[in-house]
């Protein structure tokens, strides 16, 4: 339904006035996402760890006003708790995942609890960034590489992430054949 007030909607070149209830809702958190991204193949081919993780990153996105994004935090320990519940042999493979379809970027990554200890800060690469440049904060266009992404490059990606789970096992990777160029 276009949303100009267009004749394609019935109303001869009028402005349609939506009601409250069809806007998105005062005082509370809410975001967009686009149709593109939502049919995409990097966003269909998300495991549920990777939604959870996604989803976490948005929830702290929402969470910061839509302005922190580059500087999203998710500790494990957070991520292990509801509503997520990653487990947590399942969150190094989750962000790697997220990262290879092109969704999500590591800013910073960061070290076991220490003396030094430093969490790991995120971008969700379909939103824009506040970025300091040229001492003022400005917005920086979403990279979207989720929209090169092709099912080879999720089955690949899987392989990788597959591969990664057997180490941690201390199982040895299957033999594959090498990709053959194209």
């Amino acid at each position: 339904m276009p949303r100009d007030g267009s004749a394609a909607n019935g109303n001869n070149g009028k402005r349609e006035e939506w009601p409250d209830f069809a806007r998105p809702p005062k005082g509370k958190h809410w975001m967009w996402i686009t149709q593109e991204l939502v049919k995409s193949v990097a966003w269909r081919s998300r495991s549920i760890h990777c939604i959870r993780f996604v989803d976490f990153l948005l929830d702290q996105h929402m969470s910061a006003g839509g302005l922190q994004n580059g500087q999203l935090l998710a500790q494990y320990d957070h991520l292990q708790q509801m509503p997520w519940s990653i487990g947590r042999r399942f969150i190094r493979c989750a962000i790697e995942e997220a990262v290879g379809l092109g969704l999500v970027e590591v800013i910073k990554s960061g070290r076991r609890a220490s003396a030094e200890a430093s969490p790991s800060r995120y971008r969700l690469k379909f939103y824009a960034t506040r970025e300091l440049r040229d001492g003022k904060m400005r917005w920086v266009r979403p990279t979207d590489e989720w929209r090169a992404v092709t099912l080879a490059d999720v089955m690949l990606l899987e392989a990788k992430l597959s591969d990664m789970r057997r180490a941690r096992r201390g199982q040895a990777a299957p033999q594959r054949p090498s990709p053959s160029p194209s």
